[in-house]
């Protein structure tokens, strides 16, 4: 589905025939049974555009709105075709599907997509969207692992969502599995899968790129696992290793970060406005984060891919990655990610690794140096 909705990223008539197309699809009166979303390519209404690339602020900036206009068309054409491909699937398999079972399975997609279901809610979230806030994305991201047991009374929607998960977990995982084994000497490297407390559990690092093969999928499931690891910490079972400040975490201040960050991102634009830092402690300048909030989640990709990179490979990481539904950020790690860092290598007698890692930190920011205790793992 990403070649043509490409097209359609940089011809709006192309994309346009796209969508015509369906129209005159055997199954399009399916479509509109089933309820799977149909957004519209240059709608103003917030109800129907792709929630992950709603920004209508930024269409009424000259020259940009263009650009965002054009990756608007590519996010909407991809999320159509995917669901109205999956159902033409499901219905060519099932030729004789009830009125429940279009239902039932349209929601699914509509929630595999990014489009959750909030019930009484939905009215309202719709307009909130447009105001920094992504309510129905990060509520996906939940009801997803429940799909299945929501339409259990219905065998076969229930076998196809079955399906549809399990060759999502597979392809997430081959990608961390061919990263693992032939990654290395590429400078390609996979988070540690068996600790959730590392910022890049379950995902893909190169250099300051981290990518998400499970389409933030992985975001929930750190935090449930980050809570549980908590409690076997406490019991004295994990953690043996480590210093008492970074077992000491509170489970209430991880979900209100869980909230500020994924649910309500408006929260963390005040957030950078004020304190002139982004969530991992990034300088950030008002201009820069008043126009990422209004930029398309791709458009972010790239430009921070950019910004921090400064090099043609690392964009085009970002923008194939994200193109095609794998997370992708683009960032430098945080104090006390680096802090970790320097006292595993000091543990592992790695000292010119340690003092690089401090050296690097230290240029980048002169005002808060970190400065090594000498036949100690505690760093000041």
């Amino acid at each position: 589905y990403a070649g043509p909705a490409l097209k359609g990223m940089f011809n709006k008539y192309t994309a346009e025939q796209i969508e015509n197309e369906a129209r005159n699809s055997p199954n399009f009166y399916a479509y509109e049974k089933s309820g799977i979303r149909q957004n519209e390519l240059e709608g103003y209404n917030p109800a129907f555009r792709e929630e992950m690339v709603n920004s209508a602020l930024a269409d009424k900036i000259p020259i940009f709105r263009d650009v965002v206009s054009a990756s608007n068309r590519y996010g909407t054409l991809l999320g159509n075709m995917i669901r109205r491909g999956l159902l033409d699937d499901f219905i060519a398999k099932n030729p004789n599907l009830t009125n429940a079972e279009l239902q039932g399975y349209g929601n699914a997609l509509n929630v595999f997509t990014g489009i959750g279901d909030l019930g009484d809610f939905s009215a309202a979230a719709e307009w909130l969207s447009l105001g920094f806030f992504a309510p129905k994305l990060a509520i996906s991201r939940f009801q997803t692992p429940w799909m299945m047991a929501k339409y259990w009374e219905l065998p076969r929607v229930r076998k196809q969502i079955a399906r549809d998960l399990v060759g999502f977990v597979a392809t997430g995982s081959a990608i961390l599995g061919l990263a693992e084994i032939g990654g290395k000497a590429l400078g390609v490297t996979v988070g540690n899968i068996f600790d959730p407390r590392d910022p890049d559990w379950m995902k893909v690092k190169i250099g300051n790129q981290h990518f998400d093969p499970f389409g933030g999928f992985i975001q929930p499931a750190r935090l449930i696992a980050r809570l549980g690891i908590r409690a076997t910490d406490r019991m004295g079972f994990t953690g043996k290793d480590l210093l008492a400040s970074e077992k000491d975490i509170d489970p209430l201040d991880l979900i209100g970060q869980f909230a500020a960050f994924k649910v309500a991102p408006w929260i963390s634009l005040t957030s950078e406005l004020m304190t002139g830092k982004t969530a991992v402690g990034e300088p950030a300048t008002i201009p820069g984060t008043l126009l990422r909030s209004v930029t398309t989640l791709m458009l972010q990709d790239i430009y921070d891919a950019w910004d921090i990179e400064r090099n043609p490979a690392a964009v085009t990481r970002a923008a194939l990655a994200s193109g095609s539904g794998i997370g992708a950020q683009t960032y430098r790690d945080s104090e006390t990610r680096t802090r970790k860092k320097m006292r595993d290598l000091l543990d592992k007698k790695d000292f010119t690794g340690a003092a690089k890692l401090q050296s690097d930190w230290n240029l980048r920011t002169p005002k808060k140096r970190i400065v090594e205790q000498k036949n100690t793992r505690e760093l000041m």
